[in-house]
């Protein structure tokens, strides 16, 4: 029998693989399932990977391996986050659908002459659990906002973009929020298509973002080591706009992002690193991590106990440090 399979995404011309119709004969159904997953992946890659020029040609690639495998292979030592996952179960429509669910617990805590806003956010997902929470503190007049980003490994720069909107002050809304650089081949199709090898994002500027902007000029963010992607792309693209006091323990370091490749006729959902982030001023988040400007442990009180060591140390910074007034 023989199995056609057509390439719908071209590879860099100084690879060897040839594209079109690759004939393959005596090989089990399973062994051609893998190579036409496999085959999608390395086009896929060649053409988006943020590393592509230190992949290999596709003769050096072992095709007939699980997919899972074979995109393990392709991946570069540098690269400590890309991965796969099963397909099977994958639904997007359900994604996102219950109001809150990322936002796992909320304060307001009265000090003195001040009202700060506290929220646990455990992970950039749907815009609504952001709006939600910031219109509850809009209403309630706060001075100052801790947002506790201790258990959120990162999720949707859409969702990024947008809190981050809703928190600058409202001279930066409308500004430059975050750079993108891709491979060497996205870059030159980009400066082709735009003529600019790098893409800009902005700050959302519509009329809703500015009846709900917080106005505020300076935001507190509890971090660890699980604190990664876009927790840190938050704080690197608002450090040139305001006064950003992060508290808590190093984040991860992770200053790139990924890209979802979604097919139901593929097993595997691929989500390979294909750009570097920086912020309005060029500046990109080590990749030794964000170190904290208080450090701080936490001493096993209960998330939101005005006790518990960085979440005190955000209130007493806001009592003995009120360096402006809203």
């Amino acid at each position: 029998m023989i199995i056609l399979f057509l390439l719908t995404i071209s590879c860099q011309e100084e690879d060897t693989y040839v594209e079109g119709y690759e004939v393959v004969t005596n090989d089990s159904t399973e062994v051609q399932w893998r190579r036409e997953q496999n085959q999608r992946t390395y086009a896929l890659m060649k053409k988006n990977y943020f590393w592509t020029e230190y992949l290999k040609d596709s003769a050096s690639y072992d095709f007939s391996l699980e997919p899972r495998l074979f995109f393990e292979s392709m991946l570069v030592e540098q690269d400590r986050f890309s991965y796969c996952y099963v397909n099977e179960e994958y639904n997007p429509s359900t994604r996102g659908t219950n109001l809150n669910e990322t936002v796992s617990l909320d304060s307001i805590y009265v000090i003195e002459n001040r009202r700060v806003g506290y929220f646990v956010y455990d992970e950039f997902d749907t815009e609504a659990d952001i709006t939600d929470i910031i219109l509850k503190f809009r209403t309630s007049n706060i001075n100052d906002l801790v947002i506790d980003l201790r258990s959120n490994p990162g999720g949707t720069i859409r969702t990024c973009r947008h809190l981050s909107s809703l928190i600058v002050p409202q001279e930066h809304i409308g500004k430059l929020f975050a750079i993108y650089r891709y491979n060497s081949l996205r870059s030159k199709q980009m400066y082709e298509e735009t003529g600019s090898s790098l893409r800009y994002e902005y700050l959302n500027g519509d009329r809703n973002t500015r009846q709900r902007n917080l106005n505020l000029r300076r935001l507190f963010c509890l971090v660890n080591g699980s604190s990664a992607s876009c927790s840190e792309l938050l704080i690197n693209s608002l450090i040139p706009y305001m006064e950003v006091v992060v508290i808590g323990e190093t984040t991860r370091g992770k200053d790139v992002g990924m890209e979802v490749y979604s097919n139901p006729l593929y097993k595997y959902i691929l989500q390979p690193i294909v750009f570097r982030t920086y912020n309005a001023v060029g500046d990109s988040v080590p990749m030794t991590g964000i170190i904290p400007d208080i450090q701080a442990k936490r001493n096993g009180l209960p998330l939101g106990d005005m006790n518990e060591s960085c979440l005190k140390a955000a209130l007493d910074y806001i009592i003995n440090n009120e360096s402006y007034e809203k």
